[in-house]
């Protein structure tokens, strides 16, 4: 037997022998939502993981903005400060001050951007070429 395989069966014991405590309150499987603070770090701020709202911002870091219309990303013109709170998304999908639009999608694998979309050096874009999709 292997040690690998000996320590998941111990590990596998050890969850379910666990006294006064239900499998579903044990199991690491059991479904939470993570509460996170304003301010707390989660993505990196890279077309490839984009910020959110909420987290800090420092000059370029990219954001997704979430919006009704659909997704936009923006990068930040600023570095958050730890007592103010950030200048908030544009309203409509432009640029401002605070705020560069970066446009509707990423550039990445599947998101590939329309030729009308502000780009950079690595951004992926789609358009037609004799009625055919062309990357």
């Amino acid at each position: 037997m292997s040690v690998a395989f000996a320590s998941g069966l111990l590990l596998a014991w050890l969850v379910t022998a666990a006294p006064g405590v239900s499998p579903s309150e044990s199991s690491p499987s059991a479904s939470t939502v993570p509460v996170r603070a304003v301010g707390e770090e989660v993505n990196a701020g890279t077309f490839e993981q984009p910020r959110l709202a909420g987290e800090p911002a420092f000059k370029g870091a990219v954001f997704l903005d979430l919006t009704e219309q659909g997704n936009v990303f923006y990068t930040a013109v600023f570095d958050s400060q730890p007592d103010q709170a950030d200048p908030a998304f544009p309203d409509t999908p432009r640029s401002t001050e605070f705020w560069t639009y970066a446009g509707q999608h990423s550039g990445l694998g599947p998101d590939l951007k329309s030729f009308d979309e502000p780009t950079r050096v690595g951004a992926l874009h789609m358009g037609l070429i004799d009625n055919k999709k062309a990357c």
